[in-house]
């Protein structure tokens, strides 16, 4: 008997689509396993924008219609880019393993960043999948959040433009930044 999904993808007002918890989630509670659905470097030094495109297309080759409608259907705040390259920049996920490799996953893609995420997610390359869990109690009908910085990279440029994009300048870290700079070496 299969188990019934602990969330839903939403549209979320002022965020596009993100995850709803369908119930109460117990810390600890693994919210969602998912396989790669294609993987790419993430960055193409030296390479011309037709050598980038055609190297994305070469990875989508192998998907079938509902794969393929789902990238499609994935957001794209790279326009500038192309349509498949704003796509992958969008939403490739780095491995913890190699920064320099990303990947697609079709669900993952669509968990929303939060200073203080309720959840965090971890890529296991041996078998390329993509696991989220609970780090919290999360109640029905919240938000299920991810940090989209690794620990390490959050505490060195917390001050960054990365992170001032990432976080509002209302949002509890925000807060607690000002409060608590980080002190330059």
């Amino acid at each position: 008997m299969a188990s019934q999904p602990l969330f839903e993808i939403r549209d979320i007002p002022g965020k596009g689509k993100g995850a709803i918890a369908l119930e109460d989630i117990k810390g600890g509670t693994l919210i969602l396993s998912e396989s790669i659905l294609c993987m790419t470097p993430r960055i193409w030094e030296g390479c011309s924008r037709e050598e980038r495109q055609s190297g994305f297309a070469n990875q989508l080759r192998g998907l079938n219609q509902d794969q393929m409608q789902a990238f499609f259907d994935l957001q794209n705040r790279y326009s500038e880019d192309g349509l498949i390259e704003g796509i992958m920049k969008t939403n490739g996920i780095c491995s913890e393993s190699d920064a320099n490799t990303a990947g697609i996953f079709l669900l993952c893609s669509r968990f929303n960043h939060s200073c203080l995420a309720n959840a965090v997610y971890s890529w296991n390359t041996t078998n390329s999948y993509k696991t989220i869990y609970a780090v919290k109690n999360i109640p029905q009908g919240e938000g299920i959040t991810v940090s989209y910085l690794a620990n390490e990279e959050w505490m060195s440029s917390r001050d960054s433009a990365v992170v001032r994009y990432l976080c509002t300048p209302d949002s509890p870290i925000a807060v607690l930044l000002v409060m608590h700079p980080v002190k330059k070496s």
